[in-house]
């Protein structure tokens, strides 16, 4: 049990150090990264080109738990959290999520009717989520629960680091456009914790505190010493190199879609991503705890006047035995978040184009978002675009874009929610996206399409 604790520890550790999917970039259809979400794109040029460390850099932060506006006031020039306000607006449970990825190749080109790609990306996805009773525990104290069970079931931890490689492609058919993608996915580090029971039952004649848990903790790809515990004080260059380039935990995932052209300016489309999963295999460690005791906790008011020594440590010790701990090395699996993608696009002349788009992430729940936007292309070379954004708790997710090509040099920046810039404290998520592509060629589409 206390390698539990030990990892568990680390593994926040490791999670604070990593910088909703992306709600715009779907809109900037001619910019390769948007085929990830929407697999069924056509772009304007036939060949796209992205290099690694150029191409294209993603962070993503999720607290969705509260909106600083509801826990925070200003008293005398200064910020003060209400703790009490914390906890009422705090969920049953409340995702903290922090994404990282960045792209190392890509080449998309066209064929007769079709489009096909083969692309390469490392990913860090990150997520915590946290029980409504931690933080009542923090803000009211053990007090509030005296009669009561404090169920910390909703605390999840789950950290995978891993590289994707991706091949796929698209065809029109009349009215229609169906593409999908298939991904070849190599784990590299991860931390899994999903408990089955994590709870404290408070007694209220003696106050006993009865202990119930029946969690496992998985990890893979976790530096370790010679102890096999972890250990991240020798996790030099040398070692990332021989872990990483071992490529031995694998995975597989999906994505497909169709869009349908209603007539020359309404377009529909709907699409489903990363449906998949990893096998950790390489590098496996397991930690179970399973049991029930009660702590009825020191009497030292007795001890001190009997004479009595007693040792805490020895009390602690006696108590973990009541609990079953098991430590094994079994391969196991973990899922990615998959995508759902629905989305209407008008255009209004022949360089702007109005959307309506419903996204949502199934991360052991759904995370809905929906998203208004608007792009202008000012000639073949500059693209602009402006969203609004219903996400995570908040109305006011005011997103950009913007594509430049000079040359053969496609370069963009899009990001879903700059309003923190102007109220920080109705800020719970943001992301932003930024790179460079080599672009060539431009497809001639028939008459009456708006790439005349």
């Amino acid at each position: 049990m206390k390698k539990i604790f030990y990892t568990l520890i680390i593994a926040f550790a490791g999670f604070s150090s990593f910088a909703q999917s992306e709600l715009s970039l779907p809109m900037f259809k001619d910019v390769f990264q948007s085929s990830y979400i929407n697999p069924v794109v056509r772009p304007e040029f036939t060949t796209s080109i992205g290099l690694p460390g150029v191409s294209g850099i993603y962070g993503q932060f999720i607290f969705n738990g509260v909106v600083p506006a509801d826990v925070f006031e200003e008293r005398d020039n200064e910020v003060a959290l209400l703790p009490e306000q914390f906890f009422k607006e705090s969920k049953d449970k409340n995702l903290f999520q922090a994404n990282f990825n960045v792209d190392l190749f890509h080449l998309r080109f066209k064929s007769d009717n079709w489009f096909y790609w083969f692309g390469a990306r490392i990913h860090s996805d990150n997520q915590l989520t946290y029980a409504k009773d931690l933080v009542g525990l923090a803000v009211q104290g053990n007090g509030a629960y005296i009669g009561k069970t404090v169920d910390l079931s909703n605390t999840t931890i789950n950290l995978s680091q891993y590289l994707e490689t991706t091949i796929g492609a698209s065809k029109s058919y009349k009215k229609w456009v169906f593409g999908g993608r298939f991904s070849m996915l190599y784990g590299l580090a991860n931390v899994q914790f999903n408990p089955d029971d994590l709870s404290i039952k408070i007694q209220d004649s003696t106050y006993a505190h009865t202990f119930s848990a029946n969690a496992v903790m998985n990890t893979a790809g976790i530096p370790r010493n010679k102890y096999n515990e972890p250990d991240f004080d020798h996790a030099d260059g040398d070692w990332a190199l021989d872990n990483f380039s071992r490529l031995k935990n694998r995975g597989y995932a999906l994505s497909m879609g169709a869009s349908y052209s209603y007539d020359s300016r309404t377009t529909f489309t709907v699409a489903i991503s990363d449906l998949g999963f990893i096998n950790w295999k390489d590098s496996v460690m397991n930690y179970r705890v399973k049991g029930s005791d009660t702590f009825h906790g020191l009497d030292a008011l007795s001890d001190w006047l009997y004479n009595r020594e007693t040792d805490p440590d020895s009390l602690l010790e006696d108590f973990m035995d009541n609990f079953d701990d098991e430590k094994t090395a079994k391969s196991y699996r973990t899922w990615l978040a998959p995508k759902f993608y629905l989305a209407a696009n008008y255009q209004i002349a022949r360089r702007t184009h109005f959307g309506a788009s419903f996204y949502a992430v199934y991360n052991h729940k759904f995370y809905p978002a929906f998203t208004i936007s608007l792009t202008q292309g000012a000639g073949r070379f500059l693209n602009l675009l402006a969203s609004v954004s219903a996400n995570q708790r908040t109305l006011t997710n005011l997103g950009l874009g913007l594509v430049v090509k000079p040359g053969p040099f496609q370069i963009y920046v899009v990001a879903d929610n700059l309003y923190p810039l102007i109220d920080p404290f109705k800020f719970t998520n943001g992301n932003i996206r930024i790179g460079m592509n080599l672009v060539f060629g431009r497809v001639v589409p028939p008459a009456g399409l708006p790439y005349r």
